[in-house]
């Protein structure tokens, strides 16, 4: 890696043994969306074995460095129904489970 590098939401600039990581997405003040964790992921598997960068500065574009996860995305993953899918399926995989509804219920006592 040489100069500056663009991944979504993410740039790279290598200075020396120093790889500079900035978050950047500014207008979402660099909050860590399903992009730029993606991003992230593919930056540290690039520079897993380069033993020549000997640190890394992680640093944030504009004001902000970083505001966390991003509720947008976090609103979208809360959604009843795909919350409701997620947990049947990782529950009905396990041995003996009842739960086979397609639809959520609620049970009185």
């Amino acid at each position: 890696m040489s100069g500056v590098t663009q991944y979504d939401h993410l740039e790279t600039e290598r200075r020396g043994p120093v790889l500079i990581v900035r978050l950047a997405n500014e207008s979402a003040r660099n909050s860590l969306s399903t992009e730029m964790r993606f991003s992230l992921r593919t930056v540290v598997r690039e520079i897993e074995d380069d033993r020549s960068i000997r640190s890394i500065y992680l640093c944030g574009k504009g004001k902000s460095f970083c505001s966390g996860g991003d509720l947008r995305m976090l609103t979208d993953a809360s959604a009843p129904w795909a919350v409701h899918r997620r947990f049947r399926t990782t529950s009905s995989t396990r041995k003996g489970s009842r739960w086979r509804s397609n639809s959520p219920k609620a049970r009185r006592k």
